[in-house]
């Protein structure tokens, strides 16, 4: 289980990412045999078909109907003085990707989607993907943003 933190100094904000065990990103890279990795025809016309049927607001349950299960899901919290609030989680969806350990923004194709915690999409972001458009964004779920977050 990989967690990540990261702490803004400006703000003393900080983010806690943690690595889903169902759909871990670790997982999924290490099933990769070679690179650069180019999902099959069924997996690429499955999510860029689906990610036109989403609208804001699905649960995660009707997204996996349309677009399967997701390669990795993190859930990203802030730390509290005795536990962690679950601010967002998101589900990534890998088409294609250059290296195993480095993101390649100007190959790398992707689709990651935005959960707030009652488990409805707020945000849908194509990353490098001909002809999708991003479906919601960030301004949905201020909750998750570093500013309301101190709060």
């Amino acid at each position: 289980m990989l967690i990540v933190s990261i702490c803004d100094a400006d703000t003393q904000w900080v983010l806690e990412s943690q690595e889903s065990d169902k759909y871990s990103f670790t997982r999924f890279i290490e099933s990769v045999q070679t690179f650069p990795y180019t999902a099959d025809q069924s997996k690429l016309t499955r999510v860029r078909g689906g990610f036109k049927r989403l609208s804001l607001g699905m649960k995660k349950d009707d997204v996996k109907k349309i677009m399967g299960e997701p390669d990795a899901e993190s859930h990203n919290y802030r730390p509290m003085k005795e536990s962690k609030k679950l601010l967002y989680t998101t589900w990534d969806f890998y088409l294609k990707r250059h290296e195993r350990n480095v993101a390649t923004d100007g190959f790398d194709e992707t689709v990651f989607l935005y959960f707030k915690p009652n488990q409805e999409l707020y945000w849908a972001f194509p990353s490098n993907i001909t002809g999708l458009k991003p479906l919601g964004g960030p301004h949905l779920h201020p909750e998750a943003s570093s500013e309301s977050a101190l709060h």
